[in-house]
């Protein structure tokens, strides 16, 4: 049997040492330095400012996720593919029917709640997903100007403190 030699070993050491440095030089592209900018500006103040969480670090991803008080059931703010920013409730505890439960039970009270919340939600059952979520939308974009990403944070941080006012005592309710 013949072998070709496709690389000799100290050519693998500079290439590894070649690689760990480009890795470790490597900034985060323009648009996830801009989503940890953002979402850092966001938790602060959601901390500091309203006790509203415990997270210290912003991501570099489009969403972040916050506790809501009960397991399984995450608030999130994201900003989606469609140039829309979002604040969402979901219900992903782990099985497709118990999330369809509690969700319906929720949906019952759709009225009430959407009265005390102050206008229409968006209400996904998503039958074909295994979680469901309830959420609200605007247009907004990680591209915007900075005084336009201002407004969207406010906006996100003030529909997060409503969600947790309007749904806890429901969740409780149903959650027990």
């Amino acid at each position: 049997a013949r072998f070709n030699v496709v690389a000799l070993p100290n050519d693998w050491e500079k290439q590894g040492a070649q690689a760990t440095a480009s890795a470790s030089s490597t900034e985060l592209s323009d648009k996830r330095r801009r989503y940890r900018d953002f979402f850092q500006l966001l938790v602060d103040e959601l901390r500091d400012t309203h006790g509203f969480t415990r997270s210290t670090k912003g991501q570099a991803q489009n969403w972040m996720r916050f506790g809501s008080g009960f397991s399984g059931m995450p608030y999130s703010v994201a900003f989606a593919w469609e140039g829309q920013a979002k604040v969402e409730l979901s219900f992903d505890k782990g099985e497709k029917l118990t999330n369809e439960e509690i969700y319906d039970a929720i949906l019952e009270r759709k009225d009430a709640i959407e009265a005390d919340f102050g206008q229409p939600l968006i209400w996904n059952r998503m039958d074909h997903a295994k979680a469901c979520s309830i959420g609200i939308r605007r247009e907004g974009s990680i591209e915007d100007d900075d005084e336009t990403l201002a407004g969207i944070r406010g906006w996100m941080i003030q529909m997060l403190l409503k969600f947790h006012r309007v749904f806890r005592p429901y969740l409780s309710e149903i959650l027990g």
